[in-house]
């Protein structure tokens, strides 16, 4: 592998815990320093501050607030100038061969445009890297056509997980960017899907492995997190299902959340009243 055939673009916001291991990993890995871009998304610790001082030729693009992921890392891939890029999420390690076997793969398969690692959690167990492109059935009965797939296999799939995603250059004068009207969820699956109806090839990776500490940032706000998935899921349906689609899917959505608060009220009021504590 030739490390110059990689960039890494790597999206932060106050990483302070996580974004030096996550560029140690790349540096390690055969990314050079300066082709691994860092874009910070208004930090307001020193996450920033103390990686310079570690690393001080790694590029870093400050935004000033947080633009979202999609726009950052379209901020980062507008520096790219090799071969593949790979975008990498903060709370992430890059094993130290993955590089070699995304490059294995991109030439192998020429029409391949975007490949997913196997991502593992800290403790080493499977994590999901693929996923299906999301349709109105899953709102109803939860099935998943990719429980059976052998993930020690390179499988070629509707769409992989974002943590550790790479990219053949030259497919982006066809297929364009990320969607900026994503701010945090689905927007890689958009780009999967994007790419696929281009009739290129997306591509689960075994061999090429990290480790993921999943949602090293969105745990930090897990209640906006979960408002900004569903407004993601209603973007994601009105730009490739239509309008109609879109509609059932605000009433299918807005018909779940009431029947969650309602029972998680009848819940909680069924445990005041059973607690002595509540007792008068």
């Amino acid at each position: 592998m030739t490390p110059s055939n990689f960039s890494a673009v790597v999206i932060n916001y106050n990483g302070l815990d996580f974004l030096i291991e996550a560029v140690t990993s790349l540096l390690t890995a055969g990314i050079v320093d300066n082709q691994i871009i860092v874009v910070d998304n208004g930090s307001s610790d020193c996450s920033i501050t103390e990686l310079l001082e570690k690393y001080p030729k790694v590029s870093v693009i400050e935004i000033g607030c947080n633009a979202g992921f999609a726009k950052a890392v379209n901020r980062g891939l507008d520096l790219v100038t090799t071969q593949y890029a790979l975008l990498f999420n903060n709370d992430a390690l890059l094993d130290v061969s993955a590089l070699d076997e995304f490059e294995r793969v991109f030439k192998d398969k020429p029409k391949a445009a975007i490949l997913g690692a196997k991502l593992l959690n800290p403790d080493g167990t499977l994590q999901n890297s693929i996923a299906e492109f999301p349709h109105i059935f899953q709102e109803i009965i939860k099935l998943n056509k990719y429980r059976r797939v052998n993930f020690n296999q390179t499988t070629k799939v509707e769409s992989v997980i974002g943590a550790c995603l790479a990219v053949r250059m030259d497919t982006l004068k066809t297929v364009g960017k990320l969607d900026e009207d994503f701010f945090f969820f689905l927007e890689e699956t958009e780009f999967c899907l994007r790419a696929t109806n281009m009739g290129y090839g997306v591509y689960y990776i075994p061999t090429a492995i990290a480790t993921h500490a999943q949602g090293g940032t969105a745990n930090k706000f897990k209640s906006l997190a979960r408002i900004e998935f569903q407004r993601s899921k209603l973007i994601y349906y009105k730009k490739t299902k239509g309008i109609i689609i879109w509609q059932l899917m605000s009433l299918i959505l807005t018909a779940k959340s009431l029947i969650n608060f309602t029972s998680n009220l009848i819940i909680f009021l069924l445990s005041v009243g059973l607690s002595k504590e509540f007792k008068i």
